[in-house]
C-alpha cells in the first residue's frame, strides 16, 4: 500500500500544478479502498468518487452510459491493476487521466489458467483467472 499511496500522492500534486487548479479535483477509483486512500491522501484538495452500488462486486460491475461519461470527465482515475475492472478496457477513457496503483508491481502479477470459486457477498460464485495488466502505467 505505500506504493499505491505514493502514486496517488505524486498524480494529484502533477495534477494540481496544472492550470486552473485552484479548483477541487475530480478523482473516480474503481473501487473503494482506492476511494479510501485518495481521500485521505487529497484532503480537501479533491471530490473521490467511488460510484458503484454498494451491494455488486466492483470487479464485475458494469457502470451505466451516464456512470462512464463522469469517469470520462474526471480529472483522474485511480485503476487497481491485474484487470480488476474489467469494463475499464471497453469504454474511452483518456489514458492521460489513468493512474494504475499497481505498476510498480506489475511485473510481480501471476497469471493463472484456473482459480478457487468463491463469492463476493451475495453475488454469484466465479473465479479469478488470468491475472494480467492491460491498464497503463
Amino acid at each position: 500500500m505505500k506504493n499505491t499511496a505514493r502514486i496517488i500522492g505524486l498524480c494529484l500534486c502533477l495534477v494540481s500544478m496544472a492550470p486552473g487548479a485552484a479548483e477541487r479535483l475530480t478523482v473516480y477509483t474503481v473501487n473503494y479502498p482506492l476511494q479510501y486512500f485518495a481521500e485521505r491522501i487529497a484532503g480537501d484538495h479533491a471530490e473521490v468518487v467511488f460510484p458503484a452500488p454498494a451491494d455488486i462486486d466492483p470487479a464485475f460491475w458494469k457502470p451505466d452510459a451516464a456512470t462512464i461519461g463522469a469517469y470520462q470527465r474526471a480529472d483522474m482515475v485511480l485503476l487497481n491493476g491485474a484487470d480488476y475492472a474489467k469494463w475499464v478496457g471497453q469504454v474511452s477513457l483518456s489514458r492521460r487521466r489513468l493512474v494504475n496503483t499497481s505498476s510498480a508491481f506489475a511485473e510481480q502479477l501471476i497469471r493463472t489458467e484456473t482459480g478457487i470459486a468463491h463469492s463476493h457477498g451475495a453475488g454469484d460464485q466465479h473465479a479469478h483467472t488470468n491475472y494480467g495488466d492491460s491498464y497503463p502505467n
